[in-house]
């Protein structure tokens, strides 16, 4: 690729401080030292960023640099105002397409990846193959599934994916849209032909997310503008705001009231499945828990507009089925429900739905939370405690915190005599909450979902994942699997 497509580009959006480039082309661009090859445009980011990161890209094959610092170093360059921006548009441009993408983004502190995977399901049996999508859990680009590390992924990976998905023939893609890709410049210059507004809660407040919640929920309005058409639940907290920053866009709502264009209702829960009416056309959902109802509509509105069919949809919706969200185990002397759940709203919304289904049980709550970030949820967590008969706290990504300290951060805002216990391992977490459980109880393990790892000052550490966990207790220990 020709260097000078590259500066034109940044030169658009005067990004260019300043440059000093002798050679005309590249052949590969990065953010990872590790992955240089020979003629690779490297670029400086990252908090943490450090100048032996492009020492050792300089060694590995790079020769150009993009970079907000100017380092003393015998290499060409080009110096930006931001370069998280400038990385964005280089991508888009080394990765350009070829034809247009149907880009479908979801955003909201909760239910994203369950509406992704809904809308996916819909895609697949519209188009009778598979459907590119990037989710919380994973990613498939046309190839093969591969496990996510963030997400909304980095705006170079996300180009690149893009890329991925022209080359293996396909022609839409529905991703998972968080906050922070907004704010750290991932979706810079992207538009969407769809983009949904699922729900609002405080989260992800700290010093390395957003430092308060008007910075969160405006990174989500912020999407919404990238997108043509806009899809908002309408009883969501700030719907008034949402619709006030968007005063160009045709909202289509989604929910309860009958004043929305997909009006929710006459819902039942039927063993293990959920139906509901959305327009007076029935569905079914085998995920439990009613907010599920509120994500499919999402769906179901989306799919609508773009003209796909009620059967498509209506067996679309059937055959999801969502790794760790709403996961339930049998054959326990009471019930056993895994879940992401994480974040205040999450939690709350999660306990509603079930309270509605298991009348007069007691809860037991099993989970952790992150270390370095979204501290906020410390507060949160503690002020739920007095729905649950015990809280079993443990671990969840400590990242560099000692999982002990933010055990004990979290009683601190305790204010009620539910009983508890903090039990830092896991495995040993659920394990005892299992031989404590009763007929009368219902057993919570959220947080972590289908995650089969730990974040542990630095390092990915395997984990077999809750369910895993408790089918082997199970097996172990009451001879059933």
């Amino acid at each position: 690729m020709k260097i000078e497509n590259i500066i034109n580009v940044l030169n658009k959006d005067n990004l260019i401080k300043e440059k000093n480039v002798k050679n005309d082309t590249i052949s590969y661009i990065t953010y990872n030292s590790k992955d240089v090859k020979d003629n690779t445009l490297f670029i400086c980011k990252g908090f943490t960023f450090k100048e032996d990161y492009l020492i050792d890209a300089k060694k590995n094959g790079a020769t150009l640099y993009v970079s907000e610092k100017k380092y003393d170093i015998d290499m060409d360059y080009i110096i930006v105002s931001d370069v998280r921006k400038s990385m964005a548009l280089i991508a888009k441009e080394f990765y350009k397409l070829d034809r247009p993408l149907t880009k479908i983004g979801i955003t909201g502190t909760k239910g994203k990846t369950t509406t992704v995977y809904f809308i996916k399901n819909i895609l697949e049996e519209h188009f009778k193959t598979k459907t590119a999508y990037i989710s919380t859990i994973s990613y498939y680009t046309g190839k093969e599934v591969k496990e996510s590390v963030n997400t909304t992924p980095e705006s170079l990976d996300l180009n690149r994916y893009f890329k991925e998905i022209e080359e293996n023939g396909l022609s839409s893609v529905v991703m998972e849209v968080s906050s922070q890709a907004e704010k750290l410049n991932r979706i810079y210059s992207q538009n969407f032909s769809y983009g949904a507004f699922l729900n609002i809660g405080i989260d992800h407040i700290s010093k390395t997310e957003h430092e308060n919640f008007d910075d969160y929920l405006n990174c989500k309005i912020n999407f919404l503008k990238k997108c043509d058409k806009v899809f908002v639940y309408q009883e969501t907290d700030y719907f008034d705001r949402i619709k006030e920053n968007l005063p160009d866009k045709n909202i289509i709502t989604f929910g309860f009231d009958d004043s929305c264009n997909y009006v929710i209702n006459q819902i039942e829960s039927n063993n293990d499945e959920l139906s509901f009416k959305v327009n007076d056309k029935s569905y079914k959902i085998k995920i439990k828990g009613v907010f599920n109802c509120i994500n499919a509509s999402c769906a179901i509105a989306i799919c609508s507009e773009m003209k796909i069919s009620y059967d498509e949809i209506y067996n679309g919706l059937y055959n999801t089925i969502v790794p760790g969200r709403m996961e339930y185990v049998k054959d326990f002397i009471c019930p056993i429900i895994v879940d992401y759940a994480h974040n205040k709203l999450s939690i709350e919304t999660l306990i509603s739905s079930l309270r509605t289904e298991y009348k007069n049980k007691n809860f037991k709550l099993v989970m952790g939370l992150p270390g370095d970030k979204a501290k906020n949820r410390r507060s949160e967590l503690a002020s739920l405690f007095d729905k649950f008969s015990k809280v079993y706290l443990t671990m969840d990504h400590p990242g560099y915190e000692e999982v002990e300290d933010i055990c004990n951060e979290v009683i601190s805002y305790v204010n009620c005599d539910t009983p508890y216990e903090i039990i830092t391992d896991r495995t040993c977490a659920i394990d005892t909450c299992m031989k404590e459980a009763a007929k009368d109880d219902v057993i919570l393990i959220l947080g972590k979902g289908s995650e089969d790892y730990q974040l542990i000052k630095g390092q990915k550490i395997p984990y077999e994942g809750d369910i895993k966990v408790v089918n082997k207790i199970m097996e172990d220990t009451y001879g059933k699997n």
